[in-house]
């Protein structure tokens, strides 16, 4: 189920967490967050699926899972996300998706850049995945096996 916050309850939301006194940058960098975390609740809100391959159903498939579900992923990703300041001073922004392995104990491993932006943002996206651990493995047919995750990381200064 995806996340829907209205345009109000993010302003009553910001007011509860931030004084005034900060610039409209910080609403920003907020507000990119939150953008990033909701692209990844739609991400990884699939954890069971049924699949049509030309004729070949493919049921019985459940895909890796972080620990807590969807929500604990969002608030570890919350937490653990910093904009590079270097980034924010060049006004850079987008979405880095890091592709990474979940291995039949639940490890990742193999991470690379997928879709890149800018070194630093690459680097934080890289260094937040790796940070990830004690996902459930993906199983086909009751059987656990490897698989490739892309997590789409959305940084946004706005302008």
């Amino acid at each position: 189920m995806p996340l829907a916050i209205h345009r109000m309850e993010i302003n009553v939301l910001w007011k509860k967490l931030i004084p005034e006194s900060y610039c409209k940058v910080c609403m920003k960098l907020f507000l990119g967050i939150l953008v990033f975390v909701m692209s990844a609740q739609a991400v990884l809100a699939q954890t069971d699926t049924s699949e049509t391959f030309q004729g070949v159903a493919w049921c019985d498939e459940v895909r890796p899972v972080y620990p807590g579900g969807p929500k604990a992923l969002q608030s570890f990703l919350v937490h653990n996300l910093k904009y590079p300041k270097e980034a924010i001073k060049h006004g850079v922004g987008g979405t880095v998706i890091i592709h990474f392995q979940v291995d039949t104990l639940g490890h990742t491993s193999n991470f690379s850049v997928y879709k890149s932006v800018c070194y630093e943002l690459d680097q934080e996206a890289i260094r937040v995945v790796r940070m990830l651990k004690g996902w459930s493995p993906y199983t086909l047919h009751g059987k656990k096996q490897s698989t490739y995750i892309n997590q789409p990381f959305v940084f946004n200064i706005g302008k």
